[in-house]
């Protein structure tokens, strides 16, 4: 018998497709998640806090709050 691991877990063959995705996605939060948090502002020198990475309908979005209309603009710089 074949055995299919994804992270580490053991995944039967029905659900690699599954698991592969679900991995995937959860790779690119946490990178997401980590660019965001190197982009300091300028001013006070914070990063974006609160940031929230949610997936909807094979979307995934990302919102942040900042500390000022100069941290948007780095943010807006970098991203957009």
């Amino acid at each position: 018998m074949i055995e299919f691991r994804v992270n580490g877990r053991r995944v039967p063959a029905s659900r690699v497709g599954d698991e592969f995705a679900r991995a995937l996605k959860n790779d690119i939060k946490r990178e997401i998640i980590g660019n965001l948090r190197r982009v300091r502002c300028p001013v006070h020198h914070r990063p974006v806090s609160n940031i929230r990475v949610s997936e909807s309908a094979g979307r995934i979005e990302w919102s942040g709050e900042v500390c000022c209309p100069r941290l948007q603009q780095e943010f807006d710089r970098r991203f957009r």
